[in-house]
């Protein structure tokens, strides 16, 4: 017998790189929070809603004209059904909520995620499921051994949906000797908008 997840508005936690960095990007925290009813001793599977994490990225080329868009944009591509860290936190949710203040520490501390299911089926749980990506670009003027800058802009879109909530939002990192930019946006910004935004 399956129980059904239910879940709260999911929150994008979004801080950025260390500035004058080598690497130039953000980490990003998506908080899900979930609650599943106790099914008893029969209950064994656990019905999640939708993961989806979809991804467009398009790059730009700094020459003696200016902002060149490389064509085609990749994408969109959805990271939830990949072989990748971010797809991974999404696929471990259950073992994930051994970390949780509200997990009973009777229940043990390193089920795999089929036993840590099986263990929130039946006893039920409120929990945080946490999903973490890193986006970033290289900055090679700030690292140990100094290079020039790539100029060279990279943005991402993305669309995140986790059952009937969506997140949008764009990324936007720039290695130039125009300057550096990093900036994480909220909607989408297609390729005009973010054209705009370099320097």
């Amino acid at each position: 017998m399956a129980r059904r997840m239910t879940i709260g508005q999911p929150v994008l936690n979004v801080v950025p790189n260390r500035v004058n960095g080598p690497i130039l990007g953000h980490t990003l925290e998506l908080v899900v929070p979930a609650t599943v009813t106790a099914g008893g001793p029969r209950a064994h599977r656990i019905e999640a809603p939708v993961f989806e994490w979809w991804e467009t990225i398009t790059f730009w080329e700094l020459d003696h004209t200016g902002w060149v868009q490389r064509v085609p944009a990749r994408g969109p591509v959805n990271q939830a059904l990949g072989q990748n860290n971010t797809a991974n936190f999404w696929r471990e949710r259950y073992a994930g909520a051994v970390g949780d203040r509200n997990w009973n520490p009777a229940w043990g501390r390193n089920p795999t995620n089929r036993e840590a299911e099986e263990i929130i089926a039946q006893n039920g749980l409120s929990w945080h499921i946490r999903v973490y990506d890193n986006p970033g670009l290289n900055n090679p003027r700030y690292r140990n051994v100094p290079g020039a800058p790539r100029n060279v802009a990279r943005s991402v879109e993305f669309g995140i949906r986790v059952g009937t909530f969506l997140i949008r939002k764009t990324q936007v990192l720039v290695s130039s000797v125009r300057g550096d930019r990093q900036e994480f946006l909220d909607g989408t910004y297609v390729a005009a908008d973010v054209l705009r935004r370099l320097p």
